[in-house]
């Protein structure tokens, strides 16, 4: 049904990309040929790599025989390259940023027994010299060489020999399944290696054979950075209705891990694979001529802007559509995360206005954006396309002063503060109060009639501009004087002597604090005034 938002999904927007990227496949698939001398096998790395897979043979029937749908995940490809005691130390420094030691270890091979043992380090450099110790390492690479065997078996069983030359086929965007096992393809199998992606944006070059139908060659980084902030819905859009890899049996079938989506995001994921692969089966149909502008460079530049356009301007139908998926991060844990989440969105620019929309790390952030309008939508593409350097103070713009005392044990003085529009007609003042030392006296009354409160925490100064989510800080515990709540957050001030007093944090604090409090004035007390001397 061509009214069908799922079916326009699938066939309007992924089927133009699945047959770019297909198209852009097969030419790179010749190309390696002449070089090796070789047929080219394309390995489709499930599970992101199911609708390419399928795409492709969709398009090019005839060389399906020369295709394998291949379970090998990050974690597997980890797991099979720790040939050495500089590749586990390369692991750790890349991986181990946090405390999540369990994952480290599940990782790096260790038997529950073992991860009891090694998560009980709360150093991460003892933690790591743990690790390295010789017994371990050796135990380690003993253990992953037998994890190698297996995923042999499970090329073997998939029509891969000895000696092939094989193209590793993904969404991108780092290569890390190439970056993990190419080592040991080569070294146990003989396979001449190749990686070929939808979106690369190397973290650090590799030096390995890889090319992304969209990369350095035709975008600029900042390009590819902000096409990559929001794959993880690409991804969600080709993968399938399993649980990923994380080990194999002796005969190569792989042991899986729980699915991690619910069963209405699956029926709707299939019904849009469905449509993209119609859309690839029937591309040229509706052509009486092919045009003579239709090669190979068209159709990726077509699939290109298809990608581009869903990723930082979606439609309502789109958006409503993506509610309900979630995303499975994968890497051996069961993380299951909201794709959009527009209620949070709109919490964070109430919050903090663009400053959010600029700094805000989300899995599809202009799909949660889209309500707020096409001036946001396109601020956040402009931004991220261009690798705009935008600071707090560049949305700062029609502010309002805002009368505060600050108040220490012995004395107090009087300032005005200025607070700025954030979003539905709310206003965010930063208010210093040292390192936890000043109490703060908001004269709401002498501004506002009626006032609604959204927030009032306290922050780190240095950590607050910097940061990327802003959603940390303490909250405040705000007392009221001549201010009657009527609703939840709304307030009605009894006369000009309202007040809120905001006691500084009980923890004190050796970096400079400030207060957020966000406001709305519903009625403010200038308007009051007027209204009043208009009807008189």
């Amino acid at each position: 049904d061509n009214g069908d938002p799922l079916f326009q999904l699938g066939h309007d927007v992924m089927g133009p990309i699945m047959m770019g990227f297909a198209r852009w496949l097969a030419d790179e698939a010749d190309a390696l040929a002449a070089q090796t001398g070789k047929t080219t096998k394309l390995l489709f790395l499930l599970r992101d790599g199911h609708l390419p897979g399928e795409a492709f043979k969709a398009a090019f029937p005839d060389r399906s025989s020369d295709c394998a749908m291949i379970e090998l995940s990050r974690f597997t490809a980890n797991a099979t390259g720790f040939t050495d005691e500089r590749r586990i130390r390369d692991y750790l420094d890349a991986e181990a940023h946090g405390t999540q030691y369990d994952v480290y270890c599940r990782q790096l091979l260790f038997n529950r027994d073992e991860i009891a043992r090694l998560s009980k380090f709360t150093a991460k450099r003892a933690f790591i010299a743990e690790i390295l110790k010789p017994a371990n390492v050796a135990k380690i690479v003993r253990r992953s060489e037998r994890f190698a065997q297996r995923l042999f078996a499970h090329l073997r069983s998939n029509g891969i020999n000895d000696g092939d030359s094989v193209m590793l086929v993904d969404l991108g965007y780092n290569g890390s399944v190439q970056n993990a096992a190419e080592h040991v393809l080569r070294a146990g199998m003989g396979l001449n290696v190749a990686g070929r992606y939808l979106l690369l944006r190397e973290q650090m070059l590799s030096g390995l054979d890889k090319k992304g139908m969209i990369d350095l060659r035709h975008y600029d980084l900042s390009a590819l950075h902000a096409l990559s902030e929001s794959i993880a819905l690409v991804e969600q859009l080709c993968t399938l209705a399993q649980g990923s890899v994380v080990d194999y049996n002796e005969k190569g079938e792989p042991r899986r891990g729980q699915a991690g989506v619910k069963n209405a995001q699956s029926q709707a994921r299939d019904a849009a694979q469905a449509a993209c692969i119609g859309f690839v089966r029937n591309w040229g149909h509706g052509w009486a001529t092919t045009p003579a502008s239709w090669d190979g460079e068209c159709a990726r530049r077509m699939a290109a802007a298809s990608l581009s356009r869903i990723l930082f301007l979606p439609i309502a139908s789109e958006v409503e559509l993506l509610e309900g998926f979630d995303h499975d991060v994968n890497l051996g844990t069961k993380d299951v995360l909201k794709i959009v989440d527009p209620k949070a969105a709109a919490t964070g620019m109430r919050r903090r206005g663009l400053f959010y929309a600029k700094n805000a790390m989300r899995f599809y952030l202009p799909g949660e954006l889209m309500q707020q309008g096409l001036p946001v939508t396109l601020s956040v593409f402009a931004g991220r396309r261009f690798g705009l350097d935008l600071r707090k103070t560049d949305f700062d713009v029609g502010g309002v002063k805002l009368p505060v005392m600050l108040i220490a044990p012995h004395d107090h003085v009087a300032v005005e503060v200025d607070a700025f529009p954030t979003s539905e007609g709310y206003y965010q003042a930063l208010i210093p109060v040292g390192r936890s030392e000043f109490a703060v006296g908001i004269q709401m009354g002498q501004f506002c009639d009626w006032v609604q409160i959204e927030e009032a925490s306290f922050h780190e100064v240095e950590e607050f501009l910097e940061s990327r989510e802003h959603e940390g800080g303490v909250d405040a515990a705000p007392v009221f004087d001549a201010m009657d709540e009527q609703a939840p957050g709304l307030y009605k001030c009894a006369n000009e002597a309202g007040f809120m007093l905001v006691p500084p944090p009980a923890k004190q604090s050796n970096e400079a604090m400030m207060l957020s409090l966000v406001f709305r004035p519903v009625v403010s007390r200038k308007d009051k005034v007027q209204a009043v001397r208009n009807a008189a």
